[in-house]
């Protein structure tokens, strides 16, 4: 139920409608809609975390964006762990290369993707299981330390008591 490269306010509308057939059609309720600019970024990343009932917040980072499942390259971690840890752990994927920087490019905000990962990780720990996942993709990166989420999902687990 996604639109994109959506440009003038007639655009704007037939999408509107479309995404309110489409959920009609799915038998769903629609509260409304998030209308947000497109965005250019630098590299489009993965970030996401699930409650695991034996080991507890595992935490998935790497390389997002439409070809997460056809090319997977991410680092899992269980938390609790550092920023110093995972960014070892980031620095062994395929695309390490690019989190210095490539041909000219400025590099990736490693050191801050590895923070809001642990944090992330933090967050679904400390919820012990009332929060079953939460995915960011893509979270897009770049230039200098932008992080931006476009695209994101929480999904509640069960409810103690």
């Amino acid at each position: 139920l996604v639109r994109l490269n959506v440009r003038t306010d007639g655009e704007a509308l037939m999408a509107f409608e479309d995404i309110q057939f489409a959920t009609r059609k799915l038998g769903k309720s629609l509260q409304g809609v998030i209308v947000a600019p497109m965005l250019k970024a630098q590299r489009e990343l993965i970030l996401g975390a699930r409650w695991d009932d034996r080991f507890g917040a595992i935490v998935i980072v790497g390389d997002g964006g439409k070809y997460v499942e056809a090319m997977p390259d991410v680092a899992t971690v269980v938390y609790p762990f550092d920023a110093r840890h995972l960014v070892r752990k980031l620095r062994g994927l395929r695309m390490a290369a690019l989190w210095d920087g490539v041909r000219g490019e400025p590099p990736l905000p490693l050191d801050r993707l590895a923070a809001c990962a642990v944090a992330l990780g933090r967050w679904v720990h400390g919820h012990r299981g009332r929060v079953a996942s939460a995915d960011i993709n893509p979270l897009m990166a770049g230039p200098g330390d932008t992080l931006m989420a476009v695209d994101a999902l929480v999904e509640l687990g069960r409810v103690p008591g």
